[in-house]
């Protein structure tokens, strides 16, 4: 039980951000009628966390950063069908509610992207050292609720899977 208390009173001692060189942001959408998986990760992005204030966890995301290791896929899911990022540079994150149970950060809230929004409780996992937190968690959201429902003969399937390993720091 110290543990957690330590671990509780650290997290409650200001903000912490992610270390984007530390840090992953990877998703995986069923495709081909659920037989595969599109796999990729979004090269830039922005978190912060503080007990403290509210939201008390925020990310944003640049969806022009999308990266599938296709250049033809991902200038189409940059386009009108999918993010529109000439519209919709960002996706955001904002927690409305935080609770601490020993290693894990329930963080619940709304994602907002391509002009929607969709509520999401994500669980994290956090794992404290001298010099910060590791955490990692995922959550799975059906992406039509986000306004990403481009998928000619109903070949993108839901749910996708959003996955978030990182590093908060000072």
């Amino acid at each position: 039980m110290a543990e957690t208390e330590q671990q509780t009173a650290s997290l409650d001692d200001g903000t912490w951000r992610l270390e984007p060189e530390q840090s992953t942001l990877e998703f995986s959408v069923p495709h081909f009628y659920g037989l595969m998986h599109v796999k990729g990760k979004f090269e830039r992005f922005a978190g912060e966390l503080n007990l403290e204030r509210d939201p008390a966890v925020s990310l944003s995301v640049e969806t022009d950063s999308i990266d599938t290791g296709n250049r033809k896929r991902d200038k189409h899911l940059r386009s009108k069908d999918f993010f529109t990022v000439s519209e919709h540079p960002q996706l955001r994150f904002s927690s409305s509610a935080v609770e601490l149970r020993g290693n894990t950060l329930n963080v619940t809230g709304t994602l907002e992207a391509v002009g929607k929004s969709q509520a999401l409780e994500v669980p994290l996992r956090v794992i404290p050292d001298a010099d910060g937190f590791d955490v990692e968690g995922s959550v799975q959201l059906d992406q039509r609720e986000i306004g990403l429902t481009w998928s000619p003969l109903g070949i993108t399937r839901t749910p996708t899977t959003l996955s978030l390993r990182g590093r908060l720091v000072r």
